[in-house]
């Protein structure tokens, strides 16, 4: 999962493009153009954006918006949706792989 820190709109775009880029499972976009969320505030409202769809977490506080990443991430585990093929963790070859 990488976290992606963007300005207004485009947000999504950019981090869609980054998810691609970095070959990640998912970004995180904070919307940093927002002085109500995110650095020096209690709350925090984010979108995780992954392969099969974007998912948006409403503002929230800080520890139930990571509850929603971490339950995200589990539901992709869970699914099996992960990236294997770029050789992230679990992947042949890596540690953690499953050996046949």
């Amino acid at each position: 999962v990488g976290f992606a820190a963007e300005h207004g709109d485009g947000a999504v775009d950019r981090a869609r493009a980054k998810l691609e880029r970095k070959r990640v499972d998912a970004i995180v976009v904070n919307d940093i153009s927002r002085d109500d969320i995110g650095f020096d505030a209690a709350e925090n409202e984010v979108t995780i954006v992954a392969a099969g769809a974007d998912q948006p977490v409403p503002r929230a506080s800080k520890a139930e918006v990571a509850s929603a990443i971490l339950d995200a991430v589990e539901q992709q585990r869970s699914a099996g949706e992960y990236n294997l093929k770029h050789g992230a963790p679990g992947a042949p070859g890596r540690p953690g792989a499953a050996r046949a």
